[in-house]
């Protein structure tokens, strides 16, 4: 198991299925368990089971949404047809949802059968904080490509970059810089997650996703 920034790589043993995920200790009593949370799941599917394997992914997706405590899920196909790498996409309201989902008899049955079709353990990607603004919405086909992503993220930074320091003047000009700079950035983070970005992203949905 390893940590990149707010991703969590979670490898599950090759004859075990896992009950829930194991989360690592700093992650799990900084993170808001009521914050929403994207699981990304990749499956390598045996060649020639691609159908049967398509199948049980309709099943499990079709589970998932059901689910009362899921936003969404997404069943992302091979980009060509020599890879047989299958993207599967849950969203849950908090991690709350996502493991009480992980914990059910009804994920364990179809992580079962799963097996039947793939090759090895499949990779999983928890995605938290700002790795939440573009995670694809519930009707989406492909993530926006990074350059749109970068664009959206450089918009709404620089008003807050260029009116944020004169704003909060008066109170930072007494400390030095270091701690002013310190100020600012810890008042432009939050609207950054929480307000300026959600809002962006449903300003600009129809350029990021045009195709959905």
């Amino acid at each position: 198991m390893a940590t990149f920034g707010n991703v969590l790589l979670v490898e599950s043993s090759p004859n075990q299925v896992p009950d829930k995920f194991v989360y690592p200790r700093s992650i799990y009593y900084t993170m808001n368990p009521q914050d929403p949370v994207t699981v990304v799941v990749t499956h390598r599917v045996v060649a020639g089971l691609e159908k049967s394997y398509e199948e049980w992914a309709q099943g499990i997706t079709q589970a998932a949404r059901t689910f009362d405590l899921a936003l969404g899920v997404n069943l992302i196909r091979p980009q060509t047809s020599a890879s047989r790498e299958y993207v599967i996409i849950f969203k849950f309201s908090s991690r709350e949802a996502m493991s009480r989902w992980e914990a059910s008899d009804e994920r364990r049955q179809w992580a079962e059968r799963r097996r039947l079709f793939t090759i090895d353990e499949p990779t999983v990607h928890h995605h938290y904080g700002w790795d939440y603004w573009f995670s694809l919405p519930s009707n989406a086909s492909v993530a926006p490509p990074k350059y749109k992503m970068a664009f959206i993220t450089w918009i709404s930074i620089y008003p807050l970059a260029l009116f944020m320091p004169m704003l909060l003047r008066p109170v930072t000009q007494h400390f030095h810089v270091a701690i002013e700079v310190l100020i600012v950035a810890a008042v432009i983070v939050p609207l950054m997650a929480w307000v300026i970005m959600p809002f962006m992203i449903r300003i600009f949905s129809k350029w990021l996703y045009p195709h959905d």
